[in-house]
């Protein structure tokens, strides 16, 4: 599952990343606006060899947690977009979700207007074409000087633009969270076996982020209904840690560590999904066990960083309710770098 950004129609949701060290969220979310969508980039130019299978799994796993619809980023140079275009449109007319398309202009140019009005006509009116205001949306990554007027005078169905500055709507429409690109270390999909590896395996494989949807879950919920808090109905952890400690020298890359390395915090991250105010603990490798007493609702926490196993447990009224081991072990040793994290959860 290749998901990149999570945004909103209508509000910025750039606010959930905040509001996750928070425990309220941004009355910007809650406003009574029409429409409100999350969406998911996701990054055509990787899954060359899905299936119709491989898409509908990806969609199931993102509306299991309230997402509307996949921005579907891709480039001009790959032969295989048209087929996987037409693969996740079918796909997400038999399980009822939207898609629409973004065009990289890392890859497409100011010139290729023929090319991308040939493609809004094709799928501006799909089924499963995301509409807004009865308009076909559509997305570009760093194509903010490309004009749609000549693509919306060629489009029989009319196109929606995101950023479209010239709708006061947009002034609240915008990117929110990257959530899924194994390149970039921040996707919130399954690491899937059928994406074409563009070298990022070496540090994506084994390295689990899926533990971020759970924290989404009640943060989507919450801005969809207008709640200012988050609501929380079963008690969890979620957690994620790095593999080493920051100053650990790996012995057989051909690299060295990446610039700002050193400004990272050698710590472990919880999050404590809570029904009512609970003690987490946490034994981080060979350190001392530390006692946090947290409240009801959505928490983050950190401790530093041990060598060796995590383990993770929250009681409460001195009964233990969740208990359990990371996922990952820390070690003071490494062949190649890797400062991608490892995330997991426990219970919920």
């Amino acid at each position: 599952m290749i998901w990149k950004i999570l945004f909103g129609v209508t509000a910025i949701l750039a606010q959930i990343l905040q509001a996750l060290a928070a425990p309220t969220l941004d009355s910007q979310l809650t406003s009574q606006l029409p429409g409100k969508y999350v969406f998911a980039h996701f990054m055509v130019g990787i899954v060359k060899d899905y299936q119709l299978s491989n898409w509908k799994e990806d969609m199931a796993a993102a509306q299991s947690i309230g997402i509307n619809a996949f921005a579907l980023n891709c480039a001009s140079i790959d032969s295989y977009t048209p087929t996987q275009l037409a693969l996740a449109y079918e796909a997400a007319e038999q399980v009822n979700f939207k898609v629409f398309i973004s065009f990289d202009f890392a890859y497409w140019t100011n010139g290729d207007t023929a090319k991308i009005t040939e493609y809004m006509k094709q799928y501006a009116s799909h089924p499963a074409q995301m509409q807004y205001k009865g308009a076909a949306v559509v997305s570009t990554f760093v194509g903010d000087s490309f004009n749609w007027d000549p693509v919306r005078q060629g489009t029989p169905h009319p196109i929606y633009a995101l950023p479209n500055l010239q709708d006061p709507a947009d002034a609240t429409t915008g990117p929110a969270k990257s959530a899924d690109d194994y390149g970039e270390s921040h996707y919130i999909g399954p690491y899937s076996a059928h994406h074409s590896d563009d070298g990022s395996s070496q540090w994506a494989a084994n390295m689990p982020h899926d533990g971020w949807r759970n924290l989404f879950k009640p943060y989507i919920a919450a801005y969809k209904s207008g709640a200012k808090t988050p609501t929380v109905e079963v008690d969890e952890v979620v957690y994620w840690y790095r593999p080493t400690p920051k100053g650990v020298v790996c012995t057989g890359d051909i690299l060295s560590a990446p610039m700002g390395a050193n400004m990272l915090s050698d710590s472990v991250f919880v999050a404590t999904m809570l029904t009512s105010p609970a003690t987490l603990t946490v034994q981080s490798g060979d350190n001392a066990p530390v006692n946090i007493d947290v409240p009801a609702g959505i928490v983050t926490s950190n401790v530093s960083m041990g060598i060796g196993g995590q383990s993770f447990k929250v009681t409460r009224n001195g009964q233990t309710i969740l208990s359990g081991q990371g996922g990952l072990a820390v070690k003071d040793n490494c062949v190649n770098y890797n400062f991608n994290v490892y995330v997991g959860s426990i219970g919920g």
